[in-house]
């Protein structure tokens, strides 16, 4: 599948920090949607249906990146898409290693990195 039709669900509260992220991965070819909280990024995933990967902060208002990624996998569907932990969090690595992401991004990240890492997810999920 190639990076154009691939979806990427951008989860964050730090509304520059998630249209920075948003706009990296226009430019790298994948389409964006964004969302500002847990709750929202359900609403966009009800609208828009599941994505190919999620982007997640731990630490949000209104519903918390871990909250989100409990409530995500009870959804209806098939494959529901890997989520990558993008977390400040001084513990970020083990609460994603808890909640089963299949990556964690430390902020702040490089933009190399956030492309590698989702392209390496991306096609392990294709594989």
């Amino acid at each position: 599948m190639s990076q154009s039709r691939q979806r990427v669900l951008v989860v964050d509260d730090d509304e520059a920090l998630r249209h920075l992220a948003g706009e990296i991965l226009l430019l790298a070819g994948y389409a964006i949607t964004l969302a500002a909280n847990g709750r929202q990024a359900l609403d966009r995933i009800a609208e828009y249906g599941h994505p190919d990967a999620i982007l997640l902060d731990l630490q949000m208002p209104l519903m918390d990146g871990p909250a989100f990624a409990r409530a995500y996998r009870t959804l209806p569907g098939d494959g529901h898409a890997p989520i990558i932990v993008c977390s400040a969090a001084v513990d970020g690595q083990q609460q994603a290693s808890t909640l089963g992401t299949a990556g964690v991004l430390a902020k702040p990240y490089s933009v190399q990195l956030l492309t590698d890492t989702l392209a390496r997810v991306l096609a392990t999920r294709a594989a």
